[in-house]
Order: structure tokens, then C-alpha cells, then sequence
């Protein structure tokens, strides 16, 4: 049987507001914090961090400590299948499922990074085109596979996305995006909600 990807939710502050819901999902969050959401978030696993201050840090340990890695933000929503006449939003098992057959995917053409359809809109979906190798991928829904080229750098505060991206890009030349689904997250949650 092929091995599954670990999914991490890195989350702070956030114990009562954690949206993304994916069966087997793990939740990061700092130590001094793991009661809060433990309480919380009853029905996911919860592992923690020592005073890690910033995301490219937080990523770069748990990137470092499962080096096969799909990493998820706490403000997803839906997840949107595409591909479909009527968009339908998915469920956990469901979700999971598309992650670690996205996974398989990137693994067997031995791309390092992968992730999912920046674009939400159905009438913007190219049926022609439901799988791209060089593309953006959103930093709200990724994997990555272990990589010695790979890393987050501390000083890239909240563009880690975008530095994953470029390195990628420069090392390996390509990437593995599914085009046929959409990690929705809440409306005004990045860079105003807190956390």
C-alpha cells in the first residue's frame, strides 16, 4: 500500500476558530496553547511547537520533522470540486482522499511541490487543462515532498508561500497543481483576523 502524506494544520490563537476540518488532520500550534485547543478541537490530533515565532519558522519545522508534508491553513472553509456542473464542496474523508491521490500523483512524476487550484470561480475552470505543471500555488493549501533544495528562510514573514514557490521553481522547474478543486477560505480572515 502506498504511504500516506501527514496533513498539518499550523494554527495560533485561533483554538475556537479552526474552519478547515479533514479527517486525520493534525493541528500545530505552540505549546502553551495545546490545553486551549485541545479543548476545542476535540476530533484532531494535536501536536505542538517550543516559541517559534513566526509561519516560514513554524513550516520549516514541520517540513523538517515530516519531510513528506501537505500543509493546510485553519481558515478553509469548502473545498470545491471544480470539474462539475454544480459546484460541490466535499467532505473530510473526501478531502483527504484528493490530498493523498494528489500526493501519489506529484510522487510518481517526482514533482516536489503540489497543491490545488488557486481560482475558486467554476466558470474560470478549463476542463482541457484539469492538471498544469507550472504554475502558483496558493500557501492556504500545499504538499511538499522531502527535498535537500527545499526549505523556508525566517525572513520571509508572510510571503512563505511565494519563496516556496520561487525556490521550487529555480531548483526543480515545475510543480504538480490539480486544477479540478479549490481550498475556499473565509472571507477577510488572511492578514486581518488574529492569529
Amino acid at each position: 500500500m502506498d504511504e500516506k502524506i501527514k496533513i498539518i494544520c499550523p494554527s495560533h490563537r485561533r483554538s475556537k476558530e479552526v474552519y478547515t476540518k479533514i479527517n486525520g488532520m493534525i493541528i500545530f500550534v505552540d505549546e502553551l496553547e495545546f490545553d486551549e485547543y485541545k479543548s476545542n478541537n476535540q476530533n484532531f490530533e494535536i501536536q505542538t511547537h517550543t516559541g517559534l515565532n513566526n509561519l516560514s519558522e513554524i513550516r520549516q519545522y514541520i517540513y523538517k520533522k515530516f519531510k513528506n508534508v501537505f500543509m493546510v491553513d485553519d481558515d478553509i472553509i469548502n473545498v470545491l470540486k471544480l470539474y462539475q456542473s454544480i459546484n460541490k464542496n466535499l467532505n473530510p474523508d473526501e478531502i483527504n482522499e484528493i490530498i493523498q491521490e494528489t500526493y501519489q500523483k506529484a510522487k510518481s512524476i517526482n514533482a516536489f511541490l503540489f497543491g490545488f487550484n488557486n481560482d475558486g470561480n467554476l466558470t474560470h475552470y478549463n476542463q482541457h487543462k484539469p492538471f498544469v505543471l507550472n504554475s502558483y500555488i496558493n500557501g492556504c493549501a500545499f504538499g511538499l515532498r522531502e527535498n535537500k533544495n527545499l526549505y523556508f528562510d525566517k525572513n520571509t514573514v508572510a510571503c512563505e508561500s511565494h519563496w516556496i514557490n520561487l525556490l521550487n521553481a529555480y531548483y526543480n522547474r515545475f510543480c504538480f497543481i490539480d486544477k479540478r478543486f479549490h481550498f475556499q477560505q473565509k472571507p477577510g480572515s488572511t492578514f486581518t483576523a488574529p492569529g
